[in-house]
Parts: structure tokens; C-alpha cells; sequence
């Protein structure tokens, strides 16, 4: 991986940190109240997962034909690392319990936030395959 690939990964990862965090202000002071604690979850893991793959492929998709998969892999994998380090740096900074800060990734409670780190870690992969086949 060259440093200007680096470079753009990392900046693109950057860039949507606005996202999450108005995703989560939403959640918390808009329609948590309206439609309960795990249905918000829920539907802001599903909001944030969208909209990541949405920037993925805009991000990625002149880049995909000319990186390899191990690379894309890779991108992933940068994006999954910088995504857990950012989520427990936060919570460890405010601090929060570790049982806090697990809580969402209990699926049996419906907490489906390892949703959002698939997306983020399969990404490229998908993008890989939306322009593969032809998605514009």
C-alpha cells in the first residue's frame, strides 16, 4: 500500500466522523423518545450502515478496478481498526464502563451494532462488486 493510498483511506475515514456523531445526537434527542431504546438502535445501525457503504462506493469506486482485493481487504480492515480505537478511545475518555461500552454488541438483546463494523470492514469488498457489475 503505497503512503498516498494510505493517506486517502485514512482522510476518507475521517471525513464521515460527522456522520455517526449527528446520527447519534439524533438518535438520542429526537426519535429514541418516540419509538423506544432498541428500535432507535436498531434503526441508526441500519441509517449509519447505509450511509458508510454509501460513502464507500463514492470514495472507492474509481479506485477499485486498480487495487487488488488483498488491498481492499486491507482498507477495510484500517477502517474497522480506526472505527473500534475511535468507539473505545470515546468511551474510555468519558469514562465509561467496559460493560457500557459492550452493551451494544449484545445481539441477543437486539443490539445489532456489529452490523456497522461488518459494513465498515466489508465495504470495499462490496464496492468491489457494485462496480464490478456495472452499478453507477
Amino acid at each position: 500500500m503505497t503512503p498516498a493510498l494510505l493517506a486517502r483511506i485514512l482522510i476518507t475515514w475521517v471525513l464521515f466522523l460527522p456522520v455517526p456523531v449527528i446520527n447519534g445526537i439524533l438518535r438520542e434527542t429526537w426519535y429514541k423518545a418516540l419509538i423506544g431504546t432498541v428500535a432507535a438502535h436498531i434503526i441508526g445501525v441500519v441509517i449509519i450502515s447505509a450511509a458508510f457503504l454509501g460513502y464507500a462506493y463514492v470514495s472507492l469506486r474509481s479506485q477499485v478496478a486498480l487495487l487488488s482485493s488483498s488491498q481492499l481487504w486491507l482498507i477495510g480492515f484500517i477502517w474497522l481498526i480506526l472505527t473500534l480505537l475511535f468507539e473505545f478511545g470515546i468511551g474510555i475518555t468519558e469514562g465509561r464502563s467496559w460493560s457500557y461500552m459492550l452493551a451494544d454488541y449484545k445481539l441477543w438483546e437486539g443490539r445489532i451494532w456489529p452490523l456497522v463494523l461488518a459494513t465498515v470492514l466489508l465495504s470495499p469488498i462490496i464496492v468491489q462488486w457494485f462496480v464490478g457489475n456495472g452499478a453507477r
